[in-house]
C-alpha cells in the first residue's frame, strides 16, 4: 500500500483520547478505517465482512466461514492487517 504512494498519518494525540478497545482498534479507529477503505479493492469480501458485524470475533468467525473447507486467503489478509495495525499503533505509543 505505502509502495504505491500512499501515506497515512496517526493523530496521535486523538488515540490517546479515545477509549481503545480491540474493536475500535482494529476496526473503528480513523486510521484503521483508513487501511481497510485501501484494501477494499483487493480483498473485499475480508473489508465487507468488517463492515456488517459489530464485534471483532463476529468478523473473525465470518472470515472463517467464507471458505470454510479451502486455504482462505481472507484469514492470512486479516492477520496480516491486523498485526500491522498493531504495530503501527505501538509505534506511535511507546
Amino acid at each position: 500500500m505505502l509502495r504505491q504512494g500512499g501515506h497515512l498519518q496517526l493523530a496521535t494525540e486523538q488515540i490517546l483520547q479515545t477509549l481503545e478497545t480491540a474493536w475500535h482498534l482494529v476496526l473503528d479507529c480513523p486510521f484503521s478505517k483508513e487501511i481497510w477503505a485501501l484494501l477494499l479493492r483487493e480483498r473485499p469480501r475480508m473489508v465487507t465482512a468488517a463492515a456488517q458485524i459489530i464485534s471483532l470475533s463476529g468478523w473473525w468467525n465470518r472470515l472463517l466461514r467464507l471458505k470454510a473447507r479451502k486455504k482462505n486467503p481472507d484469514i492470512v489478509w486479516a492477520s496480516m492487517v491486523v498485526w500491522h495495525i498493531w504495530k503501527e499503533r505501538n509505534r506511535h505509543i511507546f
